[in-house]
């Protein structure tokens, strides 16, 4: 997706250093070439804002998916603190659980910047939500590259935690 992402935005761009051959032919009819140039601008912004939207649903169907496709795993460890935070969750509500209180199941990942993932779904939810200009997020200088390098490194450690042959919910590498 995200290479997907640097295409479009890269026609973009060439655009830009067109801009008065290419802008001039563009379907933005009855705008002056500043216009044009704003229009193009703002337009790579939204394109922007979609991928990075489109990446967070990605991320949480995928912390979702780990929590089903392990669900059994998480029976049989003998981490009762671990079945009391999951099993019934999994069983129950994943599906309508918040963004955040899912990721709150997982603040013992080692290696990931978990204040910075609570930026990303605030940014996520502001963008989602109509850019309200009065309940701006912690971040807004977030850029997709970002996102998504934060966004993967976390899937990483969740499906590491998972990792039948490093499996370190239970004995004596256990987490809790």
């Amino acid at each position: 997706m995200y290479e997907s992402y640097l295409s479009i935005k890269d026609a973009f761009i060439v655009v830009q250093r067109s801009e008065e051959k290419l802008l001039l032919k563009t379907k933005y009819e009855g705008l002056t070439l500043d216009e044009k140039k704003r229009e193009n601008k703002k337009a790579l912004m939204h394109s922007e804002e979609l991928i990075m939207l489109s990446m967070f649903a990605i991320f949480e169907r995928k912390i979702r998916n780990i929590l089903i496709d392990n669900i059994q795993n998480i029976k049989m460890t003998d981490a009762e603190e671990l079945q009391n935070r999951f099993i019934l969750i999994i069983e129950n509500k994943l599906e309508f659980l918040e963004i955040y209180k899912l990721l709150k199941m997982f603040d013992f990942l080692p290696g990931v910047e978990h204040s910075r993932i609570k930026q990303i779904a605030e940014y996520r939810n502001w963008l989602a939500h109509g850019k309200n200009q009065n309940k701006l997020p912690s971040n807004k200088a977030l850029t997709a590259r970002v996102v998504l390098d934060d966004l993967d490194n976390y899937i990483r450690r969740l499906e590491a935690v998972f990792d039948p042959e490093n499996w370190i919910l239970r004995g004596e590498n256990s987490v809790f």
